[in-house]
């Protein structure tokens, strides 16, 4: 397995829980196989971490781009590959990941691939993580008993097999519809996509958009959450762990019974309404206004 990432500048706060993530990863799978990608900066920390650095392709704002970064992992192996946030926190049962890919090939009779996602669970980490402490791993689990689960818009992690790589688009990595729009691409490819959550922990360390000179606002509607959004065609396209095809846990794989019912009343219902009822659609749009006015001076909480 391949395990990529992007991680951001390694100042303050963010340096240390992306040291605390990357740490975990070694701990898992070991330096060979991780791969960081990104500028002289992330060179420089690359080297002191232990693991490898890849130079990858950037829009014009220095955003990574998805599809460069999975090529270059694909021209380095065809074994599965997990692209990860940089402050996502693994821990053992993360192994079962390649395990889980041959196993669901296998019952599905699918020769095509398949994507594996979960969501996180967040946590306050301020500190960090020593991994050489006998106690790290269950002092980690006990904190992450305590966690919040994210809500099933926020995908941080994306285990790759088979033919879920070809083709990616030039998505901007970290900005607002990149995760989302990777589950609408598999649905149109009729690539499986399988919610893992409930096999695999998955710890989110809370953090500020301090990284983003415009913060919040500059993630999910500056210029590269835009292009992100032309490039799906639009909100139908954004998806989310509810439209996962099935759901993997301790060894069972079950159909996701609820899915046709989110991708229904996301896609069609509202679809339906806007194009059937220009008035409605008026409104939807001066409301998307709105609301972008108000999160740009901070209002969004009102």
């Amino acid at each position: 397995m391949i395990i990529a990432a992007t991680p951001k500048k390694f100042d303050g706060h963010i340096g240390v829980i992306q040291d605390n993530a990357i740490s975990s990863w070694i701990q898992i799978f070991g330096s060979k196989s991780i791969y960081l990608f990104g500028n002289e900066e992330t060179a420089i920390n690359a080297k002191r971490l232990g693991v490898n650095y890849k130079i990858p392709e950037y829009s014009n704002t220095d955003v990574p781009l998805f599809n460069s970064i999975i090529n270059i992992c694909r021209d380095m192996s065809n074994d599965v590959i997990l692209y990860t946030n940089s402050d996502i926190i693994f821990l053992e049962n993360v192994t079962d990941m390649a395990n889980i890919n041959f196993e669901l090939n296998n019952i599905m009779h699918s020769s095509i691939g398949s994507l594996l996602i979960g969501s996180r669970t967040n946590i306050d980490l301020e500190e960090k993580i020593n991994f050489s402490d006998p106690d790290c791993r269950k002092n980690l689990f006990s904190t992450a008993s305590t966690g919040k689960l994210s809500a099933p818009e926020w995908i941080d992690y994306f285990v790759f097999s088979g033919q879920a790589t070809d083709d990616m688009p030039p998505l901007r990595i970290g900005r607002g519809g990149f995760d989302n729009y990777i589950l609408y691409l598999m649905k149109k490819r009729r690539i499986p996509i399988v919610d893992i959550t409930k096999s695999i922990l998955a710890i989110h360390q809370n953090h500020s958009y301090s990284h983003h000179p415009e913060g919040k606002q500059g993630i999910w509607y500056g210029e590269d959450a835009r292009e992100n959004l032309r490039i799906a065609g639009g909100y139908h396209a954004y998806l989310s762990l509810d439209d996962a095809d099935y759901i993997y846990n301790s060894g069972i794989l079950i159909k996701n019974r609820h899915r046709l019912r989110y991708f229904l009343s996301r896609k069609y219902l509202k679809g339906i309404l806007l194009i059937r009822y220009p008035l409605l659609s008026c409104l939807y749009k001066t409301y998307r206004k709105i609301k972008s006015i108000f999160t740009h001076h901070g209002l969004q909480d009102l």
